[in-house]
């Protein structure tokens, strides 16, 4: 019986801390959006400023016109290049234990998801993108909102959370 006391005492696992458990996830996690934003702002976005694209979509007679495409694609540039700074700061913050990372973090995932439900109603307001993707914008919207109230919470509640990030 005093085992199974034991298992279960808060007390018990107030030693968990370190880059280990859930933060492995988190870790990989963070870095994959990193990949994500640099292959966005780099691949998709710039190149359209540095090509005749930028006119053909912001000219008035020109026929991939539309009057969202000079504030969609301003509005990702700015926001994924912001999310991408914080991201990097969030990584110092990350690797040096700081207090502050959690409470960051949690904004951060605030910030992002409110960039993409943003943008989400921003990009169904030009039609003729709406069947280009591969994976319908409504499925990514959920799941970015999900992924984001799921680390929102973690970082919140986590003991390893709590115990690490104690500078």
């Amino acid at each position: 019986m005093e085992h199974s006391q034991e298992k279960y005492n808060p007390l018990h696992n107030q030693h968990i801390s370190g880059l280990g458990g859930w933060l492995i996830l988190a870790q990989i996690s963070l870095w994959s959006t990193v990949v994500s934003f640099v292959i966005n702002i780099f691949f998709n976005i710039l190149p359209i400023f540095r090509t005749d694209q930028w006119n053909n979509l912001t000219d008035p007679t020109s026929m991939s016109y539309n009057k969202m495409w000079p504030i969609v694609i301003p509005y990702e540039l700015i926001g994924s290049s912001l999310l991408l700074g914080a991201l990097i700061y969030a990584f110092v913050l990350f690797y040096r234990k700081k207090r502050q990372l959690p409470k960051w973090l949690k904004y951060y995932y605030l910030a992002y998801g409110v960039y993409t439900l943003v943008d989400f109603f921003l990009v169904r307001a030009i039609p003729e993108i709406q069947d280009v993707g591969v994976t319908n914008p409504l499925v990514t919207l959920i799941r970015t909102l999900v992924i984001c109230a799921i680390w929102i919470s973690y970082y919140g509640i986590s003991v390893r959370v709590r115990n690490t990030f104690i500078k």
